[in-house]
Protein backbone atom coordinates (compact mmCIF):
# COMPACT_ATOMS: atom_id res chain seq x y z
CA UNK A 1 0.00 0.00 0.00
CA UNK A 2 1.57 3.19 -0.51
CA UNK A 3 1.59 5.93 1.23
CA UNK A 4 -0.66 8.21 -1.14
CA UNK A 5 -3.69 5.70 -0.67
CA UNK A 6 -3.30 4.46 3.25
CA UNK A 7 -5.80 5.57 5.18
CA UNK A 8 -5.63 8.79 7.07
CA UNK A 9 -5.07 7.06 10.25
CA UNK A 10 -1.98 5.62 9.28
CA UNK A 11 -0.10 8.08 7.84
CA UNK A 12 2.37 9.67 10.10
CA UNK A 13 1.67 12.89 9.82
CA UNK A 14 -2.01 13.04 9.83
CA UNK A 15 -2.88 14.58 13.66
CA UNK A 16 -5.03 11.47 13.98
CA UNK A 17 -2.41 9.24 14.21
CA UNK A 18 -0.23 11.63 16.20
CA UNK A 19 -2.94 11.95 18.99
CA UNK A 20 -3.40 8.27 18.94
CA UNK A 21 0.03 6.94 19.10
CA UNK A 22 1.06 9.82 21.92
CA UNK A 23 -2.31 9.13 23.49
CA UNK A 24 -1.19 4.92 23.26
CA UNK A 25 2.53 5.96 24.43
CA UNK A 26 1.33 7.82 27.80
CA UNK A 27 -1.43 5.73 28.69
CA UNK A 28 1.47 2.73 28.61
CA UNK A 29 3.18 5.25 30.85
CA UNK A 30 0.65 5.96 33.54
CA UNK A 31 0.23 1.67 33.85
CA UNK A 32 3.40 1.08 34.07
CA UNK A 33 4.09 3.47 36.99
CA UNK A 34 1.70 1.54 38.81
CA UNK A 35 1.91 -2.32 37.27
CA UNK A 36 1.40 -4.93 40.03
CA UNK A 37 0.01 -2.40 42.71
CA UNK A 38 -3.42 -2.88 44.25
CA UNK A 39 -4.94 0.56 43.95
CA UNK A 40 -3.33 1.04 40.56
CA UNK A 41 -3.16 4.37 39.32
CA UNK A 42 -5.51 5.61 41.96
CA UNK A 43 -2.79 5.54 44.26
CA UNK A 44 -2.20 8.78 42.83
CA UNK A 45 -5.46 10.09 43.74
CA UNK A 46 -5.07 8.35 47.57
CA UNK A 47 -1.79 10.61 47.71
CA UNK A 48 -3.02 13.76 46.87
CA UNK A 49 -5.63 13.39 49.39
CA UNK A 50 -3.42 12.25 51.92
CA UNK A 51 -0.93 15.21 51.18
CA UNK A 52 -4.39 17.82 51.31
CA UNK A 53 -5.15 16.67 54.42
CA UNK A 54 -1.88 16.98 55.84
CA UNK A 55 -1.08 20.37 54.72
CA UNK A 56 -4.28 21.66 55.55
CA UNK A 57 -4.37 21.10 59.05
CA UNK A 58 -1.12 22.31 59.72
CA UNK A 59 -1.25 25.33 57.75
CA UNK A 60 -5.14 26.04 58.58
CA UNK A 61 -4.07 26.52 62.34
CA UNK A 62 -0.62 28.69 61.04
CA UNK A 63 -2.94 30.69 58.96
CA UNK A 64 -6.10 31.10 61.09
CA UNK A 65 -8.18 29.69 58.18
CA UNK A 66 -11.59 27.45 58.45
CA UNK A 67 -10.57 24.45 57.08
CA UNK A 68 -13.81 24.17 55.21
CA UNK A 69 -12.47 27.28 53.41
CA UNK A 70 -8.69 26.23 53.36
CA UNK A 71 -8.68 22.80 51.99
CA UNK A 72 -10.67 23.32 48.88
CA UNK A 73 -8.61 25.76 48.03
CA UNK A 74 -5.15 23.78 49.35
CA UNK A 75 -6.18 20.78 47.07
CA UNK A 76 -7.27 22.71 43.52
CA UNK A 77 -3.81 24.40 44.35
CA UNK A 78 -1.82 21.31 44.67
CA UNK A 79 -3.50 19.63 41.74
CA UNK A 80 -2.95 22.24 39.11
CA UNK A 81 0.43 23.06 40.50
CA UNK A 82 1.77 19.27 40.29
CA UNK A 83 0.25 19.04 36.29
CA UNK A 84 1.82 22.54 35.53
CA UNK A 85 5.12 21.24 37.17
CA UNK A 86 5.36 17.90 35.59
CA UNK A 87 4.10 19.41 32.22
CA UNK A 88 7.52 21.22 32.21
CA UNK A 89 9.74 19.20 33.52
CA UNK A 90 8.52 15.85 32.00
CA UNK A 91 7.89 17.48 28.47
CA UNK A 92 11.79 18.98 29.45
CA UNK A 93 12.81 14.63 29.24
CA UNK A 94 10.13 13.80 26.73
CA UNK A 95 12.77 13.52 23.94
CA UNK A 96 15.87 12.30 25.76
CA UNK A 97 13.45 9.48 27.14
CA UNK A 98 12.11 8.67 23.52
CA UNK A 99 15.62 8.92 22.08
CA UNK A 100 14.88 5.21 20.69
CA UNK A 101 12.28 5.93 18.94
CA UNK A 102 13.25 9.06 17.47
CA UNK A 103 16.45 7.32 16.18
CA UNK A 104 15.29 4.59 14.61
CA UNK A 105 11.69 5.78 13.23
CA UNK A 106 10.80 8.84 11.26
CA UNK A 107 7.29 9.99 12.91
CA UNK A 108 6.95 13.53 13.58
CA UNK A 109 8.89 14.59 17.21
CA UNK A 110 5.87 15.88 18.64
CA UNK A 111 4.03 12.60 19.29
CA UNK A 112 6.91 12.44 21.86
CA UNK A 113 6.25 15.42 23.57
CA UNK A 114 2.23 14.40 23.48
CA UNK A 115 3.34 11.28 25.25
CA UNK A 116 4.16 13.74 28.45
CA UNK A 117 1.30 15.97 27.84
CA UNK A 118 -0.90 12.60 27.89
CA UNK A 119 0.40 11.37 30.82
CA UNK A 120 -0.14 14.93 32.53
CA UNK A 121 -4.16 14.81 31.54
CA UNK A 122 -4.42 11.10 32.43
CA UNK A 123 -2.62 11.47 35.86
CA UNK A 124 -4.95 15.13 36.62
CA UNK A 125 -8.26 13.03 35.54
CA UNK A 126 -7.16 10.92 38.80
CA UNK A 127 -6.19 13.67 40.86
CA UNK A 128 -8.81 15.79 39.87
CA UNK A 129 -12.03 13.34 41.23
CA UNK A 130 -10.73 14.64 44.83
CA UNK A 131 -12.26 17.51 44.25
CA UNK A 132 -16.52 15.99 44.31
CA UNK A 133 -15.37 14.19 47.33
CA UNK A 134 -14.54 17.11 49.27
CA UNK A 135 -17.29 19.08 48.34
CA UNK A 136 -19.83 15.95 49.81
CA UNK A 137 -18.27 16.63 53.31
CA UNK A 138 -17.52 20.27 52.57
CA UNK A 139 -20.53 21.37 50.93
CA UNK A 140 -19.91 24.42 48.13
CA UNK A 141 -22.15 26.90 46.49
CA UNK A 142 -22.51 26.61 42.96
CA UNK A 143 -23.08 28.97 40.11
CA UNK A 144 -22.71 29.58 36.41
CA UNK A 145 -19.29 31.12 37.27
CA UNK A 146 -17.71 27.93 37.52
CA UNK A 147 -17.98 27.02 34.16
CA UNK A 148 -15.39 29.80 33.93
CA UNK A 149 -12.95 26.77 34.52
CA UNK A 150 -13.31 25.07 30.95
CA UNK A 151 -11.79 28.35 29.32
CA UNK A 152 -9.64 29.01 32.39
CA UNK A 153 -7.86 25.38 32.08
CA UNK A 154 -7.81 25.51 28.42
CA UNK A 155 -6.42 28.99 28.40
CA UNK A 156 -4.05 27.60 31.10
CA UNK A 157 -2.65 24.34 29.96
CA UNK A 158 -2.27 25.87 26.20
CA UNK A 159 0.46 28.32 27.97
CA UNK A 160 2.22 26.00 30.33
CA UNK A 161 2.30 23.36 27.37
CA UNK A 162 4.06 25.40 24.74
CA UNK A 163 6.56 26.57 27.61
CA UNK A 164 7.29 23.17 28.38
CA UNK A 165 7.53 22.26 24.52
CA UNK A 166 10.48 24.91 24.56
CA UNK A 167 12.12 23.69 27.41
CA UNK A 168 11.88 20.36 25.32
CA UNK A 169 14.25 21.48 22.71
CA UNK A 170 16.89 23.12 25.16
CA UNK A 171 16.83 20.41 27.35
CA UNK A 172 17.72 17.86 24.00
CA UNK A 173 20.32 20.41 23.40
CA UNK A 174 21.44 21.41 26.88
CA UNK A 175 21.36 18.53 29.22
CA UNK A 176 21.51 20.49 32.61
CA UNK A 177 18.00 22.43 31.61
CA UNK A 178 16.32 19.42 34.02
CA UNK A 179 17.95 20.09 36.58
CA UNK A 180 17.65 23.89 36.19
CA UNK A 181 14.12 23.44 35.71
CA UNK A 182 13.58 21.63 38.80
CA UNK A 183 15.30 23.58 41.13
CA UNK A 184 13.64 27.11 39.40
CA UNK A 185 10.04 25.22 40.14
CA UNK A 186 10.93 24.90 43.64
CA UNK A 187 11.59 28.07 44.38
CA UNK A 188 8.59 29.31 42.35
CA UNK A 189 6.28 27.27 44.40
CA UNK A 190 6.87 28.99 47.19
CA UNK A 191 6.28 32.25 45.48
CA UNK A 192 3.11 31.67 44.41
CA UNK A 193 -0.06 31.27 46.15
CA UNK A 194 -0.59 27.73 45.80
CA UNK A 195 -0.98 26.80 49.80
CA UNK A 196 -1.58 30.54 50.77
CA UNK A 197 -3.58 33.50 49.78
CA UNK A 198 -2.26 36.50 48.47
CA UNK A 199 -4.78 38.58 49.25
CA UNK A 200 -4.67 37.78 53.11
CA UNK A 201 -1.01 39.01 53.42
CA UNK A 202 -1.51 42.30 52.06
CA UNK A 203 2.04 43.60 51.26
CA UNK A 204 2.95 45.39 48.22
CA UNK A 205 6.09 43.18 47.72
CA UNK A 206 3.71 40.30 47.47
CA UNK A 207 1.41 41.47 45.05
CA UNK A 208 4.53 42.75 42.48
CA UNK A 209 6.45 39.01 42.93
CA UNK A 210 2.60 37.45 42.04
CA UNK A 211 2.01 39.95 38.93
CA UNK A 212 5.33 38.91 37.29
CA UNK A 213 5.14 35.05 38.30
CA UNK A 214 3.20 34.15 35.11
CA UNK A 215 2.59 30.51 36.67
CA UNK A 216 1.07 33.03 39.45
CA UNK A 217 -1.95 33.70 36.96
CA UNK A 218 -2.14 30.51 35.44
CA UNK A 219 -3.19 28.90 38.10
CA UNK A 220 -5.18 31.08 39.64
CA UNK A 221 -7.93 31.24 35.93
CA UNK A 222 -7.78 27.06 36.21
CA UNK A 223 -8.51 27.38 40.03
CA UNK A 224 -10.78 29.95 40.98
CA UNK A 225 -13.87 29.38 39.12
CA UNK A 226 -14.08 25.03 41.07
CA UNK A 227 -13.57 27.73 44.23
CA UNK A 228 -16.92 29.47 42.70
CA UNK A 229 -14.70 32.87 42.56
CA UNK A 230 -14.33 34.70 39.41
CA UNK A 231 -10.95 35.66 38.39
CA UNK A 232 -10.36 39.11 38.13
CA UNK A 233 -9.55 40.94 34.63
CA UNK A 234 -6.29 41.42 35.52
CA UNK A 235 -5.48 37.55 35.74
CA UNK A 236 -6.99 37.15 32.60
CA UNK A 237 -5.05 39.12 30.73
CA UNK A 238 -1.72 38.48 32.26
CA UNK A 239 -2.30 34.56 31.52
CA UNK A 240 -3.24 35.72 27.85
CA UNK A 241 -0.02 37.32 27.25
CA UNK A 242 2.05 34.35 28.71
CA UNK A 243 -0.07 31.88 26.93
CA UNK A 244 0.56 34.23 23.74
CA UNK A 245 3.68 34.53 24.23
CA UNK A 246 4.44 31.35 24.73
CA UNK A 247 2.83 29.52 22.22
CA UNK A 248 4.47 31.98 19.45
CA UNK A 249 8.09 30.68 21.16
CA UNK A 250 6.68 26.92 20.99
CA UNK A 251 6.10 27.12 17.42
CA UNK A 252 9.10 29.00 16.55
CA UNK A 253 11.28 26.46 17.97
CA UNK A 254 9.52 23.59 16.87
CA UNK A 255 9.61 24.83 13.26
CA UNK A 256 13.10 25.74 13.28
CA UNK A 257 14.65 22.45 15.52
CA UNK A 258 12.45 19.87 14.83
CA UNK A 259 14.84 18.19 12.14
CA UNK A 260 17.64 18.52 14.64
CA UNK A 261 16.09 16.82 17.46
CA UNK A 262 17.13 13.16 16.37
CA UNK A 263 21.23 14.86 16.23
CA UNK A 264 20.74 15.77 19.28
CA UNK A 265 19.24 12.86 22.08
Amino acid sequence: MSAETRPAFLRQNSWRYIFHLSFVLGWEDVRGMYRRTILGQFWITLSMLVMAAAISVVFGLLFNIPIETYLPYLLTGLIFWGLMTSTITEGANSFNLSAPYIQQHAAPKIIYYMRSLWKGLITLGHNIVVIPVVWIFIPQSFSWNMLLFIPGFILGYVAVASFGLVMAFLATRFRDIPQILSSALLVLFYVTPVIWQADRLNNSTVELIVSLNPLSSILQIMRSPLLNVVPSEREWLIALAWALVFVLLALFTYRKFRSQVAYWV
